[in-house]
C-alpha cells in the first residue's frame, strides 16, 4: 500500500510538471508568433506596400508611354496590381499586373516591347534606384498578365535566378 500511494504521488508530481512544461511551451510559441507579427510581418508587408506604388508609378508610366508611342498594343484597361510575396516567400519583391489588351503582336513581341520600356522607366522616376524586370508575362483571351520583380534583395536576386534557369529549359 505505501509502494502503491508513493508511486501515484510521484506520477501526479510528474504529470503535473509534464503539464506545467507543456502549457510554458505553448505560452512561449504564443509571445514568439505575437513578437514576430508585430517585428517582423507588419514591417515587411508596410515595406511592400509602400515599394508597390512607387513600382506601380514605374508600371503605370511605361504603359502610358507605350499608349502614347503607338506600338500596336492597345491598354484599354487596367484589371489590378497585386503582391506575390504569399506565393513566391517572404522578402521576394514581385507584383503581377493585369491588363486588357487588344494586339495582333505575338507575346514574345509584346513581352520584348514591355522589357525595353520598362528598362527606361527606373531613370526617370527617381524613387526607384533597383532593377526592374520583368519575370514572367503571359496572354489568356487579350488578358496581358505580366511578373515585374524588384531586385532590390537577395531573394528577389534567387528568384530571378530561378525564373531564368526555368526558362532556359
Amino acid at each position: 500500500m505505501v509502494v502503491l500511494s508513493v508511486l501515484i504521488n510521484y506520477d501526479e508530481g510528474v504529470i503535473k510538471m509534464v503539464f506545467e512544461i507543456i502549457i510554458g511551451i505553448i505560452v512561449a510559441l504564443f509571445i514568439y508568433g505575437v513578437l514576430h507579427h508585430f517585428f517582423v510581418i507588419n514591417p515587411e508587408k508596410e515595406y511592400q506596400a509602400i515599394n508597390k506604388d512607387h513600382v506601380d508609378a514605374v508600371v503605370f508610366k511605361m504603359v502610358s508611354d507605350l499608349q502614347s508611342q503607338k506600338q500596336n498594343i492597345n491598354f484599354y484597361q487596367f484589371i489590378s496590381s497585386t503582391v506575390l510575396t504569399d506565393v513566391w516567400g517572404r522578402g521576394v519583391m514581385v507584383y503581377e499586373y493585369k491588363y486588357q489588351i487588344q494586339s495582333d503582336l505575338e507575346l514574345l513581341k509584346i513581352r520584348f516591347i514591355l522589357e525595353g520600356s520598362l528598362a527606361k522607366q527606373p531613370h526617370e522616376i527617381k524613387q526607384i534606384a533597383h532593377k526592374l524586370i520583368i519575370t514572367d508575362c503571359w496572354l489568356n483571351d487579350h488578358l496581358l498578365t505580366f511578373d515585374v520583380a524588384d531586385e532590390q534583395n537577395d531573394a528577389t536576386e534567387e528568384y530571378v535566378k530561378d525564373i531564368k534557369k526555368i526558362d532556359q529549359k
